[in-house]
């Protein structure tokens, strides 16, 4: 259960960041031009990781890859929460998305070893709950944006919510 809970937030973290790139912005008083960077900044955070860590996985096992890169994510979310310094943000969106990336990948491809002749099922159960998490997200973070809170309240809640998942994975 805590693996899909896992990649059910994962979803949730990729839409909140989306929907929060326009209160970012204006935080921190960048232009359009530099809001594409903040983009570009996740993706990379999302795509080296898996490359390089994806043969460790079977060294150390997924388990062991799993319990260091959700703590990894949810260091990049407290950077993002905590700070008002642009680098140190930048520094949050890298380690967020090379957490997300790793924990969402080998948890994916856990799920289809583990469960070999149901594969197809599991495969499918996660992706949908990675699915369901990413189209919640705008609409509770649309409600706390409009009671007043922030992009920073949103990610407290996906830091949290990944501290208790965290926890339940171990």
């Amino acid at each position: 259960p805590a693996a899909y809970l896992a990649i059910a937030l994962c979803g949730v973290y990729l839409s909140t960041y989306q929907i929060s790139l326009l209160s970012i912005t204006e935080h921190f008083n960048l232009n359009p031009f530099m809001k594409g960077v903040l983009v570009a900044l996740q993706y990379i955070g999302l795509c080296l990781p898996p490359l390089f860590l994806g043969s460790l996985s079977e060294k150390i096992g997924k388990k062991t890859l799993v319990s260091f890169a959700m703590p990894v994510m949810i260091l990049g979310i407290a950077f993002i929460v905590l700070t008002d310094n642009l680098v140190l943000f930048i520094t949050g969106i890298l380690l967020s998305g090379a957490g997300y990336s790793v924990t969402e990948a080998t948890l994916t491809a856990t799920l289809g070893v583990e469960f070999s002749e149901k594969s197809a099922l599991h495969l499918g159960l996660s992706q949908a709950g990675f699915s369901v998490g990413a189209v919640l997200a705008p609409l509770w973070c649309d409600a706390l944006f409009n009671a007043g809170y922030s992009y920073r309240h949103a990610f407290g809640i996906v830091g949290i919510a990944l501290i208790v998942t965290c926890i339940l994975f171990l």
